[in-house]
C-alpha cells in the first residue's frame, strides 16, 4: 500500500469519525436534544467534506493527467478511454489496460487493480521468458499445463552477472537467446521499473476453455506477445507520464532485439 493510499484511508476516517464527534457535541453545547435525527447534519457533513477533498485531489492530478495524456498523444497512443489505451508506437501495437488480479477471501472477493501493458511483436524463434520478483506458483503451474513446453520451458535462468538483475527471478526456454538479449543497456532498463514490476512476460500462458468440468485445465502459449504488470491501478500509473512512457519503451527495447535474435554458431 503507498503513502497516497494510506493518507487518502486516514483522511476518510478523520472525516467519518470528526463529523459523527462534532455535530453531537455541537448540538449538546446550545442546548438542541440529541435525536436520531442528528444524523442528517453529519452526512451532509460527511457529503460536503469529500466533496471538497475531492476537488482538492483532483486540482492536485489533474497537471499529472494532463501531461501523461500528452505524453500518450505524442507516442501515437490516441485511442484513450477509462480503462483501457491502445496505439501503434515504434512500429508496434500497444495496448494498455486495467486487471484485477484479486483473489477470494473470506468477506468475498477482494479486488487488486493493476495495469497490464502489452506489445505484439515477432517472435521466429519461440523465446520465452518469465521475470518476477519472487517466482509465482500460478506463473509455474499455467506453464507445466502447456505441454510439450513444459519440460523444455520451465527452468531457472542465471546471468554471467547475476547483479544486473538483482532481486528479480527468471524462468524461459532457451538461455543462451536471453543472455544475449539481457544485455547490461536491458537490464539497465528493466531495473530502472523493478519498483513497479509485479511481473513480465515474453509470451504467456492463455487458459482454453475446458470440455467439461472434469477436464484438466491447458494452456496455449501465445508467444508473438510482451506483457508487463504494474503493481499500480490505471489510474495511479497514469501519474507518472516518463515511467510510463519508460515502460513502454523498455518492452520494445526488449522484443525488438528478440525479433533480430540470430544464434551464434
Amino acid at each position: 500500500m503507498d503513502t497516497n493510499t494510506v493518507v487518502d484511508f486516514l483522511v476518510r476516517c478523520l472525516i467519518i469519525f470528526g463529523w459523527s464527534i462534532f455535530v453531537p457535541f455541537v448540538f449538546v453545547k446550545i442546548g438542541i436534544e440529541v435525536t436520531p435525527l442528528v444524523i442528517i447534519p453529519i452526512i451532509l457533513g460527511w457529503w460536503a467534506s469529500y466533496y471538497f477533498y475531492g476537488r482538492m485531489k483532483h486540482k492536485r492530478w489533474s497537471p499529472l493527467y494532463k501531461e501523461w495524456k500528452k505524453t500518450a498523444s505524442e507516442m501515437g497512443l490516441n485511442k484513450i478511454d477509462h480503462t483501457t489505451i491502445i496505439g501503434n508506437y515504434r512500429n508496434h501495437n500497444v495496448t494498455i489496460d486495467e486487471i484485477d488480479v484479486g483473489t477470494e477471501g473470506e468477506e468475498g472477493w477482494q479486488t487488486v487493480l493493476k495495469t497490464r501493458y502489452r506489445v505484439d511483436f515477432e517472435n521466429p524463434r519461440m523465446i520465452l521468458l518469465y521475470i518476477k520478483k519472487s517466482f509465482s506458483l500460478r506463473g509455474y503451474f499455467s506453464w507445466s499445463w502447456a505441454p510439450p513446453l513444459s519440460k523444455k520451458y520451465i527452468r531457472d535462468i542465471h546471468l554471467d552477472n547475476p547483479q544486473l538483475l538483482e532481486g528479480l527471478v527468471m524462468k524461459g526456454n532457451n538461455e543462451n537467446a536471453i543472455k544475449s538479449i539481457l544485455d547490461s543497456s536491458i537490464c539497465n532498463r528493466i531495473m530502472n521499473i523493478k519498483d513497479t514490476l509485479y511481473e513480465m512476460e515474453i509470451g504467456y500462458g492463455k487458459y482454453l476453455r475446458p470440455r467439461s468440468w472434469r477436464d484438466h485445465p491447458e494452456m496455449q502459449m501465445e508467444p508473438n506477445e510482451v506483457r508487463y504488470i504494474d503493481s499500480r491501478s490505471l489510474s495511479k500509473t497514469k501519474r507518472n507520464a516518463l515511467k510510463f512512457k519508460s515502460i513502454v519503451d523498455t518492452l520494445i527495447d526488449i522484443v525488438e532485439k528478440v525479433e533480430t535474435y540470430t544464434p551464434s554458431i
